[in-house]
C-alpha cells in the first residue's frame, strides 16, 4: 500500500507539473518554480527536520582526542584521525581533531543522526565533516554547545567526489538544533550539499572564501541565525537539471549577511516568508561604479536573486547592494515585510512583472527604482527615493508595450527622472500618490506612450513643468496648476465652490506644476487651489 501511494503521488506531481522529487526513505521533499510559486513550512520541513531530540543510552559515544578517536560501538572505524561512521544510528560526538575528518559511508537507504556535543574539527586538506554516502543526514547541535569546523588553505582529492567545502554533503543533509557551529574555510565554501541543505534551528558563523551554504537542489532555513562573511554568495542554491530544483526557502531566521557576491541566489526561486536580514553585497553602494553600470555585470553582487521567481510574504530586511537589491527573471510578488533597499543600480527588477500587493518598501537610494514590463501595485507602503525613473515599465520588443496599474496602498515618489515611466498604459484606480520629479530632472511625473487613465486614487503629482495633458481618458477628474517655482514645505490644499476641503497634503519637495486628482474631483467643476499663499481657480479636466 504505501508503495502504490507513492507512486500515486509522483503520478500527480508529474500531471501537475509540479516537480515532485522523490526521495529516498519514502520522504517527500517538492520543490517549486513557476507552476507553483508559493509553498507551505509543512512542505519544505520534515517532522524529523524540527526534531532535536536524541537518547542517550542507546546512541553511540564517540570521543574525539586529538589525532584519533574512541568509540563505544564497530560501526565506528577509526584509522588514525579519520573518523568513518557507517551504520545508521544517532552518534554522541565530543571533542576534538587537530588534523582529521568525520566521514559519513553508508548505504543510500540509511538516515543516522549526528548529535554536535562540543565538537572541533580541523582538516588541514579537505573537509572536516564529509558526508559520502547516506539517504539523509541529520546533523544536531545540542543546546549551550560551541561547535567549529574549519579547513587550511587548499583542498586534495581523496576520491572521484570535488570537496570545497567544510561541510561537503553528497546526500540530504539537515542541520538543527539549539547550539552553535562556527564554520571557517579559506580555501572554498562553508556548507556544501549536492542535494537538499536543510537549517532547522542553530546559530551559525561562516567564514569562506566561497559561499556560506550551497545546495545544489535547494537551500531550506528555519529558527536559524546565520552571520556570513563570504568572497562569492551568502546563500546560494545551483542545480545544472531543467525545471525547479535549485531554489531557496525561508521560513524565518536571523540573518547578518556580507558577502562579495549575490547575498541570497538561486537558478529557480527564491521564497521569503518571515525573519531578519541585513545583506551587504560587493561592499555595498559605497561600491559601486557612479558612471558604468554594465560593469557590474563582470561579478553579480545583488541582494536576493532568482533566474525565476522571487516571492516575498513577510520579514524585514535591510540592503545595502552594490548591483541590484532584488533581481528576478521571472515575477518578483511582495505581499508583506518591510524591505528598506539602497543599491549601485536598480531596487527591483523583473523580466516579466512586479506586483505589491502589501508589506513596505522603502528604497533609499538607486539609479532606477521599480524595472518590469508590468508593475502593479495594490497595497503596501511604497517609498522611492531615484537618481533615474522610479516605476519603469517598457515593452519587451517590436509591438509589445509596458504597463503601469496601481489601484491600491501609498505610493511616494521622489526622482530625478520620469515617476511613473512606460512606452505603454498608466492606469490609476487606487492608492495614494505623492509623486514628484525633481526640478532639476528635465523629466515628469507621468510619461505614459500609449494611453494614461485616471479611474480613482487620490493623486498629487508634482512637476517642474505640464507639457500636454497628463492622462488620455479616466472616469475621475483632475485638475492641472501651473505656479511659480514652489519651495519644498508648500502647504497645497484643494477647496470645492461650498469651501469645504477636498484634498491637502505639503509638498516633500519644490515643484512649479501639480497635477491633482480625487475622488470627490469631478470634470467640469471649478475648484480653489491653494498654493501656499497664492490662490488659483483650476477647473477639472
Amino acid at each position: 500500500m504505501k508503495k502504490f501511494a507513492i507512486i500515486l503521488a509522483f503520478v500527480l506531481c508529474f500531471s501537475l507539473l509540479v516537480g515532485c522529487k522523490k526521495k529516498g526513505g519514502g520522504e517527500e521533499n517538492p520543490g517549486f518554480g513557476e507552476e507553483r510559486p508559493v509553498q507551505s513550512n509543512d512542505a519544505m520541513f520534515s517532522d524529523r527536520d524540527l526534531d532535536f531530540t536524541y537518547r542517550d543510552e542507546t546512541a553511540i559515544q564517540v570521543v574525539l582526542k586529538g589525532d584519533t578517536a574512541e568509540a563505544s560501538d564497530k560501526s565506528v572505524q577509526i584509522n588514525g584521525s579519520v573518523v568513518t561512521l557507517t551504520l545508521e544510528a544517532t552518534y554522541i560526538i565530543s571533542g576534538n581533531l587537530d588534523n582529521g575528518m568525520l566521514v559519513v559511508d553508508m548505504t543510500k537507504n540509511e538516515k543516522p543522526q549526528l548529535v554536535f556535543k562540543g565538537v572541533d574539527i580541523h582538516c588541514d586538506s579537505s573537509a572536516p565533516l564529509y558526508v559520502k554516502q547516506a539517504d539523509k543526514v541529520f546533523v544536531t547541535l545540542v543546546e549551550g554547545t560551541e561547535n567549529s569546523l574549519s579547513t587550511g588553505s587548499s583542498f586534495e582529492a581523496i576520491d572521484k567526489n570535488k570537496i570545497d567545502g567544510a561541510v561537503f554533503a553528497k546526500d540530504d543533509l539537515t542541520i538543527n538544533g539549539k547550539g552553535s557551529l562556527t564554520v571557517d574555510c579559506p580555501a572554498g565554501h562553508g556548507i556544501v550539499c549536492k542535494n537538499d541543505l536543510v537549517l532547522a534551528g542553530g546559530s551559525y558563523d561562516i567564514t569562506a572564501i566561497g559561499h556560506a551554504l550551497s545546495g545544489e537542489d535547494s537551500v531550506r532555513v528555519t529558527q536559524s541565525k546565520v552571520t556570513a562573511n563570504i568572497g562569492k554568495d551568502a546563500v546560494h542554491a545551483k542545480s545544472d537539471e531543467a525545471g525547479d530544483l535549485g531554489f531557496v526557502y525561508i521560513a524565518d531566521g536571523e540573518f547578518s549577511l556580507k558577502a562579495g557576491g549575490d547575498g541570497i541566489s538561486a537558478t529557480s526561486s527564491v521564497q521569503i516568508n518571515a525573519g531578519s536580514f541585513a545583506i551587504t553585497t560587493g561592499g555595498g553602494v559605497a561600491a559601486a561604479p557612479t558612471t558604468d553600470l554594465n560593469a557590474l555585470d563582470a561579478v553579480s553582487c545583488k541582494g536576493i536573486k532568482a533566474d525565476k521567481n522571487i516571492i516575498i510574504k513577510g520579514g524585514e530586511a535591510t540592503v545595502d547592494s552594490c548591483d541590484d537589491a532584488i533581481n528576478a527573471n521571472g515575477n518578483v510578488t511582495i505581499s508583506g515585510g518591510t524591505y528598506t533597499l539602497s543599491t549601485g543600480d536598480d531596487a527591483v527588477t523583473s523580466d516579466a512583472s512586479v506586483a505589491v500587493s502589501g508589506g513596505t518598501v522603502k528604497v533609499l537610494t538607486c539609479a532606477e527604482g521599480f524595472e518590469a514590463p508590468e508593475i502593479s501595485i495594490s497595497g503596501g507602503d511604497v517609498t522611492l527615493a531615484v537618481t533615474k525613473n522610479a516605476l519603469n515599465a517598457m515593452g519587451t520588443g517590436a509591438g509589445s508595450h509596458g504597463r503601469i496599474d496601481i489601484s491600491g496602498g501609498s505610493v511616494s515618489i521622489y526622482c530625478d527622472g520620469d515617476c511613473l515611466d512606460t512606452d505603454g498604459v498608466i492606469k490609476l484606480t487606487g492608492g495614494n500618490l505623492v509623486l514628484t520629479s525633481s526640478v532639476n530632472g528635465g523629466a515628469t511625473a507621468l510619461n505614459w506612450g500609449t494611453e494614461g487613465i485616471i479611474n480613482g486614487g487620490t493623486l498629487f503629482a508634482f512637476d517642474p513643468s505640464i507639457v500636454g495633458k497628463p492622462f488620455t481618458s479616466g472616469e475621475q477628474g483632475y485638475l492641472v496648476v501651473n505656479t511659480s517655482k514652489m519651495e519644498q514645505g508648500t502647504a497645497v490644499t484643494v477647496k470645492n465652490s461650498s469651501g469645504g476641503t477636498v484634498a491637502s497634503v505639503t509638498a516633500p519637495h519644490g515643484f512649479s506644476s501639480i497635477v491633482i486628482s480625487h475622488a470627490d474631483i469631478t470634470s467640469g467643476q471649478t475648484y480653489q487651489v491653494i498654493v501656499g499663499s497664492t490662490t488659483v481657480n483650476a477647473t477639472a479636466e
